[in-house]
């Protein structure tokens, strides 16, 4: 029986620049743009309608009031999110920035909806946050970069006040608490990335973020696929089901935790990754230090 880690990975490789590499280590995010096409674009988002328009439960993630609504383990839930676990553009951005020895943290739908018009003449200061909080039960307040974000955007954010994801560039490098000036809307220095349709921004999980108002009439939707090294707890899910992992490619069902057999052999450090020698061919690490 052949390990599906002997088996070649050789998706279309997108390089970052020493540039891009810099400014995600120096200030926790970095945008990719126009990563999706206009047709993945629509068969996402068709994806998504579905599961929203939908009665379901399971996995549902909805704010009181339904101003956002979204889905937690959505590449399990509708095979039309499955092409975004190993989309080039990013995975390889991701191999890039983490290396190769990675799993699928998250896969999660997120709806926001326009802001009640009562709510929308005081500014909010809840909601700023780091990601994998029960890493600080750990760590402290030294936690390392553990696993990243890719939020993949399917609506137009263009206009200020559309819902994007707000980020504080540089506070990945801050052990500090997350604070919020009194009657401020955000910590100082906080950037709301102006994004178009297709449009990606890999946030890392140090750095304080949060969503940004809805001042539109048109509701925000994303998509995010979070990776994280292999040593770490998934948060959407302990197992995927048989009838995903029938649907992934060799680095599909290692992503997400492919099934092995009640007996295996003991591998050091966790066993190779198909993802590995894809990286070394192109001249990237497959074990990525950094400061």
């Amino acid at each position: 029986m052949i390990k599906t880690t002997e088996i070649p990975v050789d998706y279309d490789w997108h390089p970052l620049t020493e540039g891009d590499i810099r400014h995600f280590d120096e200030k926790g995010y970095l945008i990719l743009r126009d990563v999706l096409e206009p047709s993945m674009i629509e068969r996402v988002a068709a994806a998504a309608e579905r599961l929203i328009a939908s009665d379901l439960q399971v996995n549902r993630i909805a704010s009181a009031g339904a101003r956002n609504d979204g889905f937690r383990n959505c590449v399990a839930m509708d095979e039309d999110f499955i092409p975004l676990l190993t989309y080039p553009k990013t995975l390889s951005a991701v191999v890039q920035l983490l290396g190769a020895h990675i799993q699928l943290m998250t896969s999660h739908i997120i709806y926001k909806h326009p802001d009640p018009p009562s709510e929308r003449v005081s500014p909010k200061t809840s909601g700023w946050h780091r990601d994998y909080g029960a890493a600080g039960k750990v760590f402290g307040n030294h936690v390392p970069r553990i696993m990243l974000k890719c939020a993949f955007y399917l609506t137009e954010l263009t206009e200020p006040n559309s819902g994007a994801t707000l980020v504080v560039p540089g506070s990945n490098q801050s052990t500090d608490a997350v604070k919020v000036p009194e009657g401020a809307f955000g910590p100082p220095g906080y950037v709301e990335p102006k994004l178009r349709a297709g449009d990606c921004i890999l946030f890392e999980n140090r750095v304080v973020h949060a969503s940004g108002p809805n001042l539109t009439d048109r509701t925000r939707k994303a998509v995010m696929f979070g990776y994280g090294y292999r040593w770490i707890m998934p948060i959407d899910f302990r197992q995927q089901d048989s009838p995903l992992l029938e649907k992934l490619d060799v680095a599909g069902r290692y992503l997400v935790g492919e099934r092995y057999p009640p007996r295996v052999d003991y591998t050091p450090g966790g066993g190779d990754s198909p993802l590995a020698p894809w990286c070394e061919r192109h001249g990237a690490p497959a074990v990525r230090p950094y400061g």
